[in-house]
């Protein structure tokens, strides 16, 4: 299921590694049996494909030449991140556990992309990692502070129309 089609949006996904790290800490961390499942969007659960949101919202869908012009801002280099606080936001179904994520290259890259038209109800960009969905108010036990080091390997833009395209950073 398609969750970008409303709007467009740039996401940061992290290298192999990195991955791997999240997916394993997701699995330590949230019990099975605690996890939201949604039998029609199979998407809930634990998070499958770790990113970091960008930016959500463009009213106009970017070109590939665009991105890798966004990309050009951090010279095209990996981006740097630390994972730190791990919290909880709640939605009227499920409840989101996500990690906050402190980056310079990741604000750098957000400033950019509002340069382009775009729509959001957030005017102060805070960055996170979705880690996964839980059932509503699920008494999760988690690390209270962390810095984990993370690196970001490649940008994906999701379009309206639901074509997507990645840019790999050097």
């Amino acid at each position: 299921m398609n969750r970008f089609n409303e709007y467009g949006c740039l996401m940061a996904y992290p290298s192999t590694e990195s991955q791997k790290r999240f997916i394993d800490f997701e699995k330590k961390f949230i019990k099975e049996k605690d996890l939201y499942i949604d039998p029609i969007d199979p998407t809930y659960g634990y998070e499958s494909e770790p990113h970091c949101t960008i930016l959500y919202g463009f009213t106009k869908d970017l070109t590939l030449e665009e991105v890798k012009k966004i990309a050009e801002i951090i010279q095209s280099k990996k981006i740097q991140a630390n994972l730190t606080d791990i919290s909880k936001f709640q939605n009227e179904k499920y409840d989101v556990i996500k990690f906050t994520v402190h980056s310079d290259d990741l604000k750098k890259l957000n400033s950019e992309c509002k340069k382009f038209p775009h729509f959001s109800k957030f005017p102060n960009y805070n960055a996170h990692m979705t880690i996964a969905y839980v059932k509503k108010n699920t008494p999760v036990k988690l690390p209270s502070s962390l810095n984990i080091p993370l690196t970001y390997s490649k940008l994906r833009y999701s379009g309206m129309d639901g074509k997507k395209f990645d840019v790999e950073l050097l």
